[in-house]
């Protein structure tokens, strides 16, 4: 586990409030660990708010024009899908709330998932 520095001081993080992803957990195959994590270092009542592209046609097209002027392929970038990450989150976590870009759109037409969860 990293050292967390503060005020100069070394320690190892035990429990936080609250923790914030946006646009990470999608790059990872295995959900369950940074999961666990999670759960580990909140406090009860902690909260997490995790942030993730919504897996649908409109979102993949506009990913994958993005991608051809990088050096990185779509498929191997994007390896977990909302639906994953938050079936993961799920399993430790209760929803509190869950906000999407477009506001007031459905899945099949939205662009990014941002929900909170709270750590019973």
């Amino acid at each position: 586990m990293p050292d967390l520095v503060l005020n100069g001081t070394k320690g190892v993080l035990k429990s936080a409030h609250a923790v914030v992803f946006m646009g990470v957990l999608e790059h990872l195959y295995d959900l369950e660990t940074p999961t666990e994590e999670f759960y580990r270092v909140l406090r009860p009542d902690g909260i997490a708010v995790i942030g993730v592209p919504v897996s649908n046609l409109l979102t993949e097209a506009m990913l994958r024009l993005s991608y051809l002027s990088l050096d990185a392929r779509l498929d191997d970038e994007h390896v977990s899908t909302h639906r994953d990450v938050l079936a993961a989150l799920r399993k430790r976590f209760s929803v509190e709330k869950v906000l999407r870009i477009p506001r007031h759109l459905p899945d099949p037409i939205g662009m990014y998932c941002t929900v909170r969860f709270r750590k019973p």
